[in-house]
C-alpha cells in the first residue's frame, strides 16, 4: 500500500509541474502544499523540467468527447513528509492531457485513470490554470479560443499593408497599417507566419527607434499582453525591465472594449487595450531575431 501511496503522490504532483511548459536548464522549486487528501499534515515539494508540450487539435477525451488540449510530458522528483520523515521519491515521466471544456479546466492521466479524480480537484485546477497562464501562454490561449488563429482572406490581404522598415540592433522590424482590422491575436498570428512576432520593446534605446519608425504616430499593436490573472508580460518571455505606459495607464478601462490585456503603442507611449479593440489601433509592427 505504500509503494501505491508513493506512485499515486508522485504522479499526482507530475501534472502541477509539467504543465509549466517549459524546460529548464536545471530543476526548480515549482509547488508546496499541505495536502490532507492522501494523508493528514502532507507536506509536498515538487522539483522538475518539462520536457515536450503538444497542442492537440482532436484528443479523445474520457468523458467529454472529443476536444483540443495540450498533452504535457515532463520529469519530476518529489520530497514529501507524511509525518514520518522527509522522502524523496527519483524523477519520474509520463503524459497529462488538459482541456477546457464549458468554462471548466480538466486534466487526465489515461495511463492511470484513477488519478483523475484527483486531478481535477479544486486546489489542483487553481494551481494548473496558474502554471498554464505563467508558463505556456501561448498553449493556454489556444484552448481559450485565442492564441494563432487563421486570418480571413479580408484580415490577410489588410495585414499586407507593409509600412516603413527597419533594423536595430540583431532585429528586423515592420510596420503594418490595417485601418484596425486585427484583433492583437490576429495581428501576433501574422507576424508569427512570417517568422516573427509582435515587437518586444525592452529599452528606452528601442523605443526610440520604434518612434522614429512610425513616422505617422499610429498607434500600433506591439507584443506585451496580460495573461488571465497576472502581470504583464512578453509575448517571447523576455524580462519584463523596461515600460513606457502613458500617463494613468494601465488603467484596464471598459469605456471602449473591457477586460483590457494588451498593449498598443499609444503616439509613443504604451496604453492597455482590450485584444478585441478594433477603433482604437490602426495597425502592429513585426520583429524578427536574428
Amino acid at each position: 500500500m505504500m509503494r501505491k501511496l508513493k506512485q499515486i503522490l508522485l504522479l499526482c504532483m507530475l501534472v502541477v509541474v509539467i504543465a509549466t511548459g517549459s524546460a529548464a536548464a536545471s530543476p526548480y522549486k515549482l509547488f508546496s502544499n499541505s495536502d490532507n487528501t492522501l494523508w493528514p499534515g502532507m507536506l509536498t515539494s515538487v522539483y522538475g523540467e518539462t520536457s515536450s508540450i503538444r497542442l492537440l487539435e482532436d484528443y479523445q477525451s474520457e468523458n467529454n468527447g472529443t476536444v483540443k488540449a495540450i498533452s504535457f510530458t515532463g520529469n519530476v522528483t518529489v520530497t514529501h513528509n507524511a509525518g514520518f520523515g522527509m522522502t524523496e521519491y527519483p524523477a519520474s515521466s509520463d503524459t497529462i492531457y488538459v482541456y477546457i471544456k464549458g468554462n471548466t479546466l480538466y486534466a487526465e492521466c489515461p495511463y492511470f485513470p484513477d488519478l483523475n479524480g484527483m486531478l481535477n480537484t479544486g486546489e489542483f485546477r487553481s494551481n494548473l490554470k496558474k502554471m498554464l497562464q505563467g508558463y505556456a501562454p501561448k498553449a493556454y490561449n489556444a484552448l481559450l479560443g485565442k492564441g494563432r488563429v487563421k486570418l480571413s482572406s479580408e484580415k490577410a490581404a489588410a495585414a499586407k499593408a507593409v509600412g516603413p522598415q527597419g533594423q536595430f540592433g540583431n532585429s528586423k522590424y515592420a510596420i503594418y497599417y490595417t485601418g484596425g482590422k486585427l484583433t492583437w491575436w490576429e495581428a501576433e498570428s501574422y507576424c508569427e507566419s512570417l517568422g516573427g512576432h509582435l515587437a518586444t520593446i525592452t529599452s528606452q534605446a528601442e523605443q526610440d527607434f520604434i518612434n522614429q519608425l512610425n513616422t505617422e504616430g499610429y498607434r500600433l499593436w506591439i507584443g506585451a499582453y496580460r495573461p488571465e490573472g497576472l502581470d504583464f508580460a512578453w509575448i517571447t518571455r523576455e524580462p519584463w525591465n523596461y515600460t513606457n505606459w502613458d500617463d494613468g495607464e494601465p488603467n484596464n478601462s471598459s469605456a471602449v472594449v473591457a477586460q483590457e490585456d494588451s498593449v498598443c503603442l499609444w503616439y509613443g507611449k504604451w496604453n492597455d487595450l482590450s485584444y478585441r479593440n478594433l477603433e482604437e489601433q490602426s495597425g502592429f509592427i513585426c520583429e524578427w531575431d536574428n
